[in-house]
């Protein structure tokens, strides 16, 4: 039930949202960047959630700054590990 929640709430989710999330944790992306991983996280967001995160890490890891790679990649496990018991 909850996968349909996020779902739902991922299709929302527009670019702007998503740099704004970047620029609130203070992730700077260049144009390019912001679109790769925006456009991953829509397309593989059960992945990321669900399974082993580094599948999809491993595609982007040197298609973006290193700095911003290892801040995504703490977030993630922040947030997998802080709503792990809800999913």
């Amino acid at each position: 039930m909850l996968k349909n929640y996020i779902e739902k709430y991922v299709k929302k989710l527009d670019i702007n949202d998503f740099n704004d999330f970047a620029i609130k944790n203070n992730i700077l992306l260049n144009t390019n960047e912001l679109t790769l991983l925006y456009d991953y996280a829509k397309k593989y967001w059960e992945t990321i959630i669900y399974s082993d995160q580094y599948i999809i890490l491993s595609k982007i890891e040197n298609k973006i700054n290193y700095k911003a790679y290892k801040q995504i990649e703490e977030l993630i496990l922040i947030y997998k590990e802080k709503y792990n018991k809800y999913l």
